[in-house]
């Protein structure tokens, strides 16, 4: 019984892998719209001197900017789990997003910065429009 019930946790981990590294996948600058919300990744940078943020040898910070556009008729909130970086929740910088909704036809620019290993090469940005709907941009070349 616990080696089928191990068997099975495996098989659903190498499902999850396989699909996340099969999504679409969007550049920096790419714009990717979902229900009437469009979410452009501007820039990414290291950072090491905010004030907000701790740092400790082996990680370093990477900020990326962000514009979320809504296009639809309903005020959209921007939550702070609706970023993730290689599944991992990061520090949103722009509080302002958190505190009120962003009206229909308008947009909003901020950033969120991620703690992560030097080591780290690959990294996956993600817009979670939903539990199942996600946009992915690639992140590479940072400055």
């Amino acid at each position: 019984m616990k080696k089928g019930v191990i068997l099975v946790v495996i098989v659903l981990l190498i499902f999850v892998i396989w699909s996340y590294n099969k999504l679409q996948t969007h550049d920096v600058g790419d714009t990717v719209e979902n229900n009437g919300i469009a979410v452009t990744v501007n820039s990414c940078r290291w950072n090491k001197e905010h004030k907000n943020l701790n740092h400790e040898k082996g990680y370093k910070w990477l900020v990326i900017d962000v514009t979320i556009e809504n296009k639809s008729e309903e005020i959209y909130y921007i939550w702070p789990n609706a970023f993730d970086l290689n599944y991992m929740y990061g520090e949103v910088l722009t509080k302002e997003w958190l505190s009120e909704g962003l009206n229909p036809d308008s947009k909003t620019r901020g950033k969120i910065a991620f703690k992560i290993r030097d080591t780290r090469k690959e990294l996956r940005f993600a817009y979670n429009f939903s539990a199942r709907e996600r946009a992915v941009f690639i992140i590479n070349n940072v400055e």
